[in-house]
């Protein structure tokens, strides 16, 4: 296992994400407080970051290493889901049980990144170039 590896494509994951999170919670908590509603556009917006940043970071990985490639991707994926716990429940006040179905999302973004990732390294031509 690629550890170093791995840490990094943890902290590419979790940083977006957890940066996202907190700026709509700051830019949402005012208007909460006044009784306004957050805009249409937020959550969706928030999901969108949330599934491309994860996609993007699980097809990179998964281009890169080229040995164990479905273990890397399933390590990173369930340490950044553990490590999105205090983000998600404490922070942001998920119910804990949402927050354990989000493993299956986060799985899903994992199996649709890991396949991108692969087919671009094949069309790539990086197992020739790189024995």
């Amino acid at each position: 296992m690629n550890w170093k590896r791995i840490v990094v494509f943890v902290a590419l994951r979790l940083i977006p994400i957890t940066l996202v999170t907190v700026a709509v919670r700051i830019y949402v908590k005012p208007m909460m407080e006044t009784g306004q509603s957050a805009p249409l556009w937020l959550l969706p917006a928030s999901i969108i970051v949330n599934v491309g940043v994860s996609i993007a970071v699980f097809a990179f990985l998964a281009y890169l290493q080229r040995e164990r490639t479905f273990a890397h991707v399933a390590i990173v994926a369930i340490l950044s889901w553990l490590l999105s716990f205090p983000l998600d429940v404490l922070y942001v006040r998920v119910v804990a049980w949402v927050w354990a179905i989000g493993l299956l999302f986060v799985m899903i973004y994992a199996a649709i990144g890991a396949g991108i990732g692969i087919v671009l390294r094949r069309n790539d031509g990086f197992e020739e170039v790189n024995p």
